[in-house]
């Protein structure tokens, strides 16, 4: 037999944050619901899964016996979540992914990134020296610096003249 599915993410999420803070009112504040819709939310998890997750009460509610056998590892998988999007933001605003050609890597760019550094150290640099062009969407780079053609369909280019000049004027 299949291991069931699991219920909607939505209706995890309004029992976790009603399970964490002990009431649908703050739940519904945190998640920007009503608290009819977190009410709702959670009656729809319980009929899913066929039990009852809340004694309910006039303005506070209490979690069942299988509300605390659910809560914890909700709460955990959650926690989990929110940490990865954390670092994945921290991570994205806190390093400069730069893609190129080997040689230019190494003639050019190589010998600037320590003066680089020393402007922004709390910038980490994760550098590329690779010959295929490469899927900067693919592979999480902000900057490519290629030479060719400039036909890259989606990328914005930038031409410099012949001894490199990046003014228009060139």
């Amino acid at each position: 037999m299949p291991p069931p599915s699991l219920p909607p993410l939505s209706s995890l999420r309004a029992f976790e944050a009603a399970a964490r803070l002990g009431s649908f009112s703050r739940a519904a504040a945190e998640l920007n619901m009503t608290p009819a819709a977190v009410s709702y939310q959670i009656k729809q998890l319980e009929a899913r899964l066929g039990v009852v997750l809340f004694r309910r009460f006039p303005r506070r509610v209490e979690l069942t016996a299988n509300g605390d056998m659910l809560a914890p590892a909700i709460s955990g998988a959650f926690a989990t979540m929110r940490a990865a999007v954390a670092q994945t933001v921290e991570r994205a605003q806190d390093e400069l992914s730069i893609t190129t050609l080997p040689t230019v890597g190494a003639t050019w760019l190589a010998p600037k990134l320590g003066r680089f550094k020393a402007r922004m150290p709390a910038l980490r640099v994760r550098l590329d020296m690779s010959v295929p062009t490469a899927d900067l969407d693919a592979l999480d780079f902000d900057v490519a610096i290629r030479s060719g053609l400039g036909t890259w369909p989606g990328l914005h280019v930038r031409r410099r003249g012949a001894r490199g000049c990046a003014s228009p004027r060139c």
